[in-house]
């Protein structure tokens, strides 16, 4: 007599934020940062953008200094 098994499996969703936490096993500040850069969009921001907003920064500070 054969019998047949059920099938049981399940679909899983997580957050990129939840997987990474699961994965190292801690809620560390580094997975903190990157999620909440991605969820600014600052993932996708161009080496001429980052570096238009340190020049940006530092004039800043230039002025705020003197």
């Amino acid at each position: 007599m054969e019998t047949k098994q059920q099938d049981t499996s399940e679909v899983v969703t997580l957050k990129v934020e939840d997987y990474l936490r699961n994965l190292t096993g801690e809620d560390n500040l580094l997975v903190k940062i990157q999620t909440g850069a991605a969820s600014l969009g600052l993932d996708k921001m161009t080496e001429d953008d980052i570096e238009k907003e340190i020049l940006a920064y530092r004039n800043e500070r230039k002025i705020q200094i003197t």
